[in-house]
């Protein structure tokens, strides 16, 4: 089958880059591209890529950030106790390692599907915890 597609120039010159940045023709480029979307939640994972994403998405328990946020709050108040302090260093301690191997995974898929890291925290809805 042949389809025609109009397509408007900013589009064009992106889908001529990739293509380029691929080492394929345009054609070639668009019809993998509609192939891999078509694809879609068909498509199987890698154990590898599973594995990252089992790990971007792991996290901590809801009573975990609770009482983050509860020790964040009354350090803000300066009401902190020294045992309360202890407490809030060993868990920022946590997060912060989790952020870096979240990071790091986040990276990895990012560099294995060639979009920047900031696209593939959009697609994956990835936002900064709000402690309210």
């Amino acid at each position: 089958m042949t389809i025609t597609i109009d397509l408007p120039s900013e589009l064009q010159e992106r889908l001529h880059e990739e293509a380029e940045r691929a080492g394929v023709g345009d054609s070639e480029f668009a019809l993998s591209a509609i192939t891999e979307r078509l694809a879609g939640s068909e498509a199987k994972l890698s154990d590898a890529e599973a594995a990252l994403l089992r790990e971007i998405d792991r996290g901590f328990s809801d009573e975990w950030w609770s009482r983050y946020a509860e020790l964040v709050h009354k350090r803000e108040d300066e009401s902190l106790s020294g045992d309360e302090h202890q407490e809030l260093t060993v868990l920022t301690g946590a997060l912060e390692e989790y952020n870096v191997r979240r990071i790091a995974c986040l990276a990895e898929a990012a560099k294995r599907h060639g979009v920047a890291l900031e696209d593939l925290m959009a697609q994956l809805d990835i936002k900064p915890r709000d402690l309210g």
